[in-house]
Formats: structure tokens, C-alpha cells, sequence
């Protein structure tokens, strides 16, 4: 017998747009206590957003604002415009995350990890020259 596969309970919100120099700000919620990881995906690579220097306690348990009130991240372009994709990892269990990934070894982990302990959130977003 096959069980459905049911996603963990998390949302995440945020402007799609942003201009040049505006402070980046995510609301995220979970229904359960669930590990975070987030990574910015670009045209250049992968960069690990979450955890950070600042913050490396990746269990969250009810609300969340990213980047926190410890850390500012803006927006900037190097030209007119920028298009990235925020990935939101929320797992049941702890991952052993460097702050050094790259797009193989990212799919790599989000492979490893079983689909009903994980749930990929994805946000686009384009960041636009003043």
C-alpha cells in the first residue's frame, strides 16, 4: 500500500519586486518546529543565505522574519536588472550544510533528503536599478 505524501505545513511571503538599496524582508510560518535553510539560485551560482554568520540556530517554530533584525540584506544589480530565485528548504531534521554549496551539490542534498521530511519553497524575485 502507498501512503500519500503530505507536505510540511510552512509558507513563505515576501514582495516579489524590490529596487536597488531595499532592505529584503521574508515572513515565514511554520505549523510545526522544522529546520530552515535558505539559498539564493542565480544566473552565477548558488550562495547560502541561512544559517549565517549571525545566526546559525535553523530551527524555527512558529514565525520567522528573514533576515532578522540582526542583519540587513539589500537588493543590489549590478546593471538594470536582476533575476534571482530565494529557495526556502524546511526539513523535519537537522542537515549538515556548509556555507559553501554549489547547484550539484545543492541538488545533491535536496536529493538525499526523503520527500515527506522536506518541503522547497521557491520565490522569484527581480531586483531593479534605481
Amino acid at each position: 500500500e502507498v501512503e500519500k505524501a503530505i507536505q510540511l505545513p510552512a509558507s513563505v511571503d515576501s514582495k516579489r519586486i524590490y529596487f536597488e538599496g531595499e532592505q529584503i524582508d521574508v515572513d515565514i510560518s511554520v505549523g510545526q518546529p522544522l529546520y530552515l535553510y535558505v539559498f539564493n539560485y542565480h544566473k552565477k551560482g548558488v550562495e547560502v543565505l541561512f544559517p549565517n554568520r549571525y545566526n546559525n540556530d535553523t530551527l524555527i517554530d512558529d514565525r520567522f522574519t528573514f533576515p532578522g533584525d540582526e542583519v540587513e540584506i539589500t537588493a543590489t544589480v549590478n546593471g538594470e536588472r536582476s533575476d534571482e530565485t530565494l529557495l526556502f528548504l524546511f526539513t523535519k531534521r537537522r542537515q549538515d550544510i556548509g556555507m559553501k554549496v554549489d547547484r550539484d551539490s545543492l541538488r545533491e542534498i535536496l536529493e538525499s533528503i526523503p520527500v515527506n521530511e522536506k518541503r522547497l519553497i521557491t520565490h522569484n524575485i527581480v531586483i531593479r536599478s534605481i
